[in-house]
Protein backbone atom coordinates (compact mmCIF):
# COMPACT_ATOMS: atom_id res chain seq x y z
CA UNK A 1 0.00 0.00 0.00
CA UNK A 2 1.48 3.69 -1.49
CA UNK A 3 0.82 6.34 0.86
CA UNK A 4 -1.24 8.20 -1.68
CA UNK A 5 -4.04 6.82 -3.76
CA UNK A 6 -4.89 8.98 -6.98
CA UNK A 7 -8.88 8.27 -7.23
CA UNK A 8 -11.17 8.84 -10.64
CA UNK A 9 -14.65 8.10 -10.81
CA UNK A 10 -15.40 7.14 -14.25
CA UNK A 11 -18.71 7.78 -16.03
CA UNK A 12 -19.02 7.03 -20.01
CA UNK A 13 -15.42 9.10 -20.22
CA UNK A 14 -13.15 6.04 -20.30
CA UNK A 15 -10.88 7.70 -23.25
CA UNK A 16 -10.51 11.08 -20.84
CA UNK A 17 -10.15 8.38 -17.71
CA UNK A 18 -7.56 7.07 -20.09
CA UNK A 19 -5.79 9.86 -20.84
CA UNK A 20 -5.81 11.21 -17.35
CA UNK A 21 -3.91 7.80 -16.41
CA UNK A 22 -1.76 8.19 -19.17
CA UNK A 23 -0.86 11.74 -18.15
CA UNK A 24 -0.24 10.73 -14.37
CA UNK A 25 2.08 7.85 -15.38
CA UNK A 26 4.33 10.64 -16.60
CA UNK A 27 4.28 12.23 -12.82
CA UNK A 28 7.61 13.42 -11.49
CA UNK A 29 6.28 11.55 -8.37
CA UNK A 30 5.34 8.05 -8.90
CA UNK A 31 4.86 6.09 -5.25
CA UNK A 32 0.98 6.27 -5.72
CA UNK A 33 -1.99 3.62 -6.58
CA UNK A 34 -4.27 5.21 -9.09
CA UNK A 35 -7.56 3.48 -8.17
CA UNK A 36 -11.09 3.82 -11.17
CA UNK A 37 -14.42 3.30 -9.76
CA UNK A 38 -16.59 3.10 -12.88
CA UNK A 39 -20.24 3.94 -11.90
CA UNK A 40 -21.79 1.58 -14.47
CA UNK A 41 -20.79 3.48 -17.34
CA UNK A 42 -22.99 2.21 -20.72
CA UNK A 43 -19.73 2.27 -22.98
CA UNK A 44 -16.83 -0.59 -23.50
CA UNK A 45 -14.17 -0.36 -20.85
CA UNK A 46 -11.45 -2.84 -22.41
CA UNK A 47 -9.35 0.34 -22.75
CA UNK A 48 -9.17 0.90 -18.97
CA UNK A 49 -8.65 -2.79 -18.61
CA UNK A 50 -6.06 -3.40 -20.48
CA UNK A 51 -4.13 -0.64 -18.67
CA UNK A 52 -1.25 -1.58 -16.33
CA UNK A 53 -0.63 -0.21 -12.76
CA UNK A 54 -4.36 0.39 -12.02
CA UNK A 55 -7.40 -1.04 -10.04
CA UNK A 56 -10.65 -0.86 -11.29
CA UNK A 57 -13.70 -1.61 -10.04
CA UNK A 58 -17.03 -1.55 -11.80
CA UNK A 59 -20.14 -0.91 -10.21
CA UNK A 60 -23.29 -2.68 -11.07
CA UNK A 61 -25.51 0.89 -10.72
CA UNK A 62 -24.77 4.67 -11.10
CA UNK A 63 -23.94 5.68 -7.79
CA UNK A 64 -23.58 9.27 -8.41
CA UNK A 65 -19.88 10.92 -7.85
CA UNK A 66 -20.64 11.36 -4.16
CA UNK A 67 -21.78 7.19 -3.92
CA UNK A 68 -18.78 6.53 -6.40
CA UNK A 69 -16.47 8.14 -3.89
CA UNK A 70 -17.74 6.67 -0.71
CA UNK A 71 -18.05 3.02 -2.63
CA UNK A 72 -14.42 3.49 -3.68
CA UNK A 73 -12.93 4.68 -0.65
CA UNK A 74 -13.98 1.27 0.75
CA UNK A 75 -11.59 -0.46 -1.02
CA UNK A 76 -8.72 2.36 -0.56
CA UNK A 77 -6.39 1.94 2.46
CA UNK A 78 -3.62 5.16 1.83
CA UNK A 79 -2.93 7.32 3.95
CA UNK A 80 -4.04 9.85 1.64
CA UNK A 81 -6.45 10.37 -1.44
CA UNK A 82 -6.41 12.76 -4.22
CA UNK A 83 -9.60 12.26 -6.50
CA UNK A 84 -9.45 13.96 -9.79
CA UNK A 85 -12.76 14.37 -12.12
CA UNK A 86 -11.72 12.54 -15.54
CA UNK A 87 -11.48 15.25 -17.47
CA UNK A 88 -8.57 17.08 -16.60
CA UNK A 89 -4.95 17.14 -17.11
CA UNK A 90 -1.95 17.45 -14.46
CA UNK A 91 0.99 19.09 -14.50
CA UNK A 92 3.53 16.91 -14.16
CA UNK A 93 4.96 17.73 -10.75
CA UNK A 94 1.21 18.66 -9.45
CA UNK A 95 1.10 15.27 -7.78
CA UNK A 96 4.47 15.21 -6.14
CA UNK A 97 3.60 19.18 -4.85
CA UNK A 98 0.01 18.53 -3.74
CA UNK A 99 1.38 15.68 -1.09
CA UNK A 100 4.13 17.85 -0.10
CA UNK A 101 1.58 20.52 0.83
CA UNK A 102 -0.68 18.54 2.52
CA UNK A 103 2.14 16.78 4.72
CA UNK A 104 3.35 20.53 5.36
CA UNK A 105 -0.31 21.27 7.03
CA UNK A 106 -0.34 18.67 8.50
CA UNK A 107 2.97 19.07 10.30
CA UNK A 108 2.01 22.98 10.45
CA UNK A 109 -2.22 21.31 12.55
CA UNK A 110 0.28 18.93 14.98
CA UNK A 111 2.65 22.07 15.92
CA UNK A 112 -0.69 23.84 16.74
CA UNK A 113 -2.14 21.07 18.42
CA UNK A 114 0.63 20.77 20.45
CA UNK A 115 1.14 24.44 21.54
CA UNK A 116 -2.33 24.59 22.56
CA UNK A 117 -1.76 21.54 24.39
CA UNK A 118 1.11 23.06 25.98
CA UNK A 119 -0.82 26.20 26.26
CA UNK A 120 -3.40 24.74 28.36
CA UNK A 121 -1.05 22.44 30.61
CA UNK A 122 0.37 25.56 31.78
CA UNK A 123 -2.36 27.50 32.22
CA UNK A 124 -3.79 24.45 34.44
CA UNK A 125 -0.53 24.42 35.93
CA UNK A 126 -0.51 28.67 36.73
CA UNK A 127 -4.04 28.24 38.17
CA UNK A 128 -3.09 24.84 40.44
CA UNK A 129 -0.04 27.66 41.75
CA UNK A 130 -2.01 30.38 42.00
CA UNK A 131 -4.75 28.12 43.92
CA UNK A 132 -1.66 27.00 46.29
CA UNK A 133 -0.59 30.61 46.91
CA UNK A 134 -4.07 31.46 47.75
CA UNK A 135 -4.49 28.52 50.08
CA UNK A 136 -1.01 28.83 51.86
CA UNK A 137 -1.95 33.48 52.13
CA UNK A 138 -5.05 31.90 53.89
CA UNK A 139 -3.28 29.61 56.29
CA UNK A 140 -0.74 32.57 56.80
CA UNK A 141 -3.59 35.28 57.76
CA UNK A 142 -5.52 32.32 60.02
CA UNK A 143 -1.98 31.89 61.70
CA UNK A 144 -1.59 35.40 61.96
CA UNK A 145 -5.10 36.28 63.70
CA UNK A 146 -4.57 33.07 66.01
CA UNK A 147 -1.64 34.80 66.87
CA UNK A 148 -3.06 37.99 67.61
CA UNK A 149 -6.32 36.35 69.59
CA UNK A 150 -3.52 34.35 71.79
CA UNK A 151 -1.44 37.75 72.39
CA UNK A 152 -4.40 39.24 73.59
CA UNK A 153 -5.42 36.48 75.96
CA UNK A 154 -1.75 36.24 77.41
CA UNK A 155 -2.31 40.17 77.66
CA UNK A 156 -5.96 39.92 79.50
CA UNK A 157 -4.32 37.30 82.04
CA UNK A 158 -1.70 39.65 82.89
CA UNK A 159 -4.01 42.79 83.30
CA UNK A 160 -3.00 44.09 80.38
CA UNK A 161 -5.50 46.16 77.81
CA UNK A 162 -4.97 48.53 75.43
Amino acid sequence: MKELCVLIVNYNSKDYTAELIRNLKESSFEDFDIFVFDNNSKEDLSRLDRLKGINLVKSDKNLGLTGGVNKALNHIKSKYVLLLNPDIQIDKNCVGELLSLIKKEKQEQERAQNFSETKKTKELELKQEINKLKSEKKDIISSDVNEIKLKCIEDKKLGLSY
